[in-house]
């Protein structure tokens, strides 16, 4: 008579959640992240770079988490528009504000501030100020309005 001895072995798999880390910041732009099973960051997901105004992305805007929790392909960087110098700004330009007249159109140094000033009988609407600072105008002046075409709530 043979016995038969039966061994029976378990196996216990240790699953650990994987996540790619948060993208650390991309100077002169926004990363946006699109949810993946409703979590930021869990594999599959997806970034995606955009750029401020007066930057051009150079390389990728799209990005993807991995099963390794890493993200790929590497997000690209945002780079002053050649037409724009870091170092001065061009004259402000804006169809709410025609009286802005340069002539010939200088480089102004930066940490220079433009106020606009209404004419009487007129509101400004938006920012009074604005501040040459990395090649551009930060914040965009508002614009002046006549005070009777003004509707409070």
């Amino acid at each position: 008579m043979i016995h038969r001895k039966e061994c029976r072995i378990f196996y216990f798999l240790e699953f650990q959640l994987v996540t790619c880390k948060r993208l650390k910041a991309k100077k002169n732009g926004y990363i946006g992240y699109e949810l993946k099973d409703g979590e930021m960051g869990g594999v599959g997901s997806i970034a995606y770079l955009a750029c401020h105004a007066y930057h051009d992305l150079h390389g990728n805007n799209v990005t993807k988490c991995g099963i390794d929790g890493i993200w790929r392909p590497k997000l690209g960087v945002c780079e002053l528009k050649p037409e724009y110098d870091e170092n001065f700004c061009k004259p402000y330009e804006s169809d709410e504000q025609p009286l802005l007249k340069y002539n010939p159109s200088p480089k102004i140094n930066l940490g220079t501030i433009i106020t606009v000033i209404c004419q009487p009988g007129q509101r400004l609407l938006g920012n009074a100020k604005s501040k040459c600072t990395g090649g551009i105008w930060k914040p965009t002046l508002g614009k002046c309005v006549d005070k009777d075409k003004i509707t409070s709530n």
